[in-house]
């Protein structure tokens, strides 16, 4: 367990990270929990990330990070998961995203890929799952749900694929 860090991870400069059962609970305002950026690379299996004051992953600068079977929540002031760039990218599988301000953002030409995972809420006025600047996501057999605002927003050349996907319980605003 790393509680209560600045940025309980950083990699830079091409290095690689794997996390496996892990808990990372909090952080300090402006600094995610887990940061990669210049090509490093990060995978964290099984993994609990929890009530940060930033983000719980973030790639940057061709940064990269494979998240599976891990647990997101409690990230209020930005989006759970966040790819800055192109050449940015984001795996994740089999992972809950619940109780934040938004679970996906992608922007700059950045690349995220969410299979059969499950977002649970968002706060108003914040989809769940943003992609602009000419980012790319795409979601398989992932469950949407229960958002104050949409599921799916893109927007400045942002572009979303959905393949088996169920949304429901978006009754403020248009699912996508």
């Amino acid at each position: 367990v790393m509680d209560v860090c600045a940025q309980p991870i950083w990699g830079l400069d091409g290095a690689t990270v794997e996390a496996t059962d892990c808990e990372l609970v909090g952080s300090a305002e402006k600094y995610p929990q887990v940061i990669m950026t210049s090509g490093a690379q990060v995978t964290l299996s099984g993994c609990r990330l929890r009530d940060g004051l930033s983000n719980a992953v973030w790639v940057k600068e061709k940064g990269q990070a494979r998240l599976t079977g891990c647990t997101l929540s409690g990230f209020h002031k930005d989006s759970a998961i966040d790819a800055r760039d192109a050449g940015s990218k984001l795996v994740v599988s089999g992972t809950t995203i619940r109780d934040g301000r938004h679970p996906i953002y992608g922007q700059d030409g950045a690349t995220v890929e969410v299979t059969d995972c499950e977002l649970v809420g968002s706060a108003e006025k914040y989809p769940q799952v943003i992609m602009t600047s000419g980012a790319q996501v795409t979601l398989s057999g992932c469950r949407l749900r229960d958002g104050l605002s949409r599921a799916v927003w893109v927007t400045e050349k942002g572009q979303a694929r959905l393949t088996g996907c169920t949304i429901s319980g978006f009754h403020k605003d248009s699912a996508i």
